[in-house]
């Protein structure tokens, strides 16, 4: 059975925005109230003064959204789950281990962990906020063997912003390239071909260099290319990027089980 986007989007709103409670503060609350009264305690809110000046100043409203996509079902998930998880952490009781703050914060993060689940996305920390992203299996493996900056950047190719921004593509490829380049002889002596290729599109297809122009970089191949052309190479390379990560990874498993092998002659 599919998920009704627009019935799930509502879901989250009505918990955030509209559901009402008895607290200590007053006889009817929400969780939107009560985040907004602790606002300048929270780490998100970035300097703004409250919701209101955060929501005005980047852009959330999710009041007009009249007909939620996928994307917008994202959104008010990873904006719901920031801030009620940041203000559930105030009052988190250390001698106890249990947290004081209303079981409708408890509610909401069940509601939005079930329906990422139920679309088949993850949670990951980036940059101290939480994200969902598409749960791309090869990814998942790949960033388990990878470390710092690189494997969170492999996830994060997947979320829902990076369709279309080409330069924020660019760059974490690059970063990618980065990183396999003191391994390309082994990758060669594994793969010739995904090496070969892998490197063609880093150092030819305008993801280290401007290939698109005249000069020491020029590749004709790129001139007057498309951006929907360009980005089908740049998520194709993200792809190869995976196989190569966990041909490497593959190798070194391999050779441990070789060791044994020999050793059980």
């Amino acid at each position: 059975m599919g998920v009704d986007i627009p019935r799930e989007f509502s879901r989250i709103f009505k918990l955030f925005y509209e559901e009402r409670f008895f607290s200590e503060y007053t006889a009817v609350d929400s969780i939107q109230l009560r985040i907004d009264r602790r606002f300048r305690d929270l780490p998100s809110s970035n300097r703004a003064l409250s919701l209101e000046d955060f929501d005005n100043y980047y852009g959330y409203n999710f009041f007009d959204v009249s007909n939620p996509k996928l994307e917008d079902l994202i959104d008010i998930c990873e904006y719901c789950f920031n801030f009620a998880s940041e203000y559930r952490e105030l009052y988190y009781d250390r001698s106890t281990g249990q947290y004081t703050c209303p079981k409708q914060f408890d509610y909401l993060l069940r509601q939005i962990f079930e329906v990422t689940e139920a679309i088949n996305y993850i949670p990951i920390k980036y940059r101290e906020h939480v994200i969902f992203v598409e749960e791309n299996p090869a990814a998942v493996s790949a960033s388990e063997v990878l470390e710092g900056a690189v494997a969170l950047e492999t996830l994060r190719y997947n979320h829902h912003s990076m369709k279309g921004d080409l330069v924020a593509k660019r760059n974490t490829l690059a970063q990618m390239a980065n990183w396999l380049e003191p391994k390309r002889g082994e990758l060669k002596e594994l793969d010739k071909e995904l090496e070969g290729t892998l490197f063609f599109l880093f150092n030819r297809c305008s993801i280290r260099h401007n290939n698109e122009e005249e000069g020491n970089h020029f590749n004709p191949q790129m001139q007057n290319i498309s951006k929907k052309e360009l980005e089908e190479i740049y998520d194709d390379t993200y792809q190869l990027w995976l196989l190569a990560v966990l041909t490497l990874d593959n190798r070194e498993r391999q050779k441990k089980y070789e060791e044994m092998r020999k050793e059980s002659k």
